[in-house]
């Protein structure tokens, strides 16, 4: 079962690098896709600064959540998806056994 991570982002580089930092040990299973949603940040560079293997796609203007999610979706891999708004700071490690409900 491979499950994808989906991570909108507007503007506020700074918290969305802080909550990576905190959340990654609980995301290093997963495949990790940020959308940037037209921020004047460069994002993609400074997200791959620290973690080049997480992919992020850049929209060439501001589109709003519903269509920036969607199309992390359509390139996410996973058999499941995740959507973790970049203000959400992890706890705890997801548990593999929530997801098997869904087979």
């Amino acid at each position: 079962m491979k499950i994808s991570v989906v991570i909108p982002v507007y503007k506020k580089y700074e918290m969305l690098i802080k909550h990576l930092r905190n959340n990654m040990p609980y995301l290093n299973a997963y495949e990790v896709i940020i959308v940037d949603d037209a921020s004047e940040e460069d994002i993609k560079k400074k997200v791959h600064s620290e973690f080049p293997h997480i992919k992020v796609l850049e929209n060439k203007i501001n589109l709003g959540f519903a269509p920036t999610v969607n199309r992390g979706i359509k390139e996410a891999q996973g058999d499941y998806i995740i959507l973790l708004n970049s203000d959400v700071k992890l706890i705890a490690p997801f548990n593999h056994s929530d997801f098997q409900s869904f087979q």
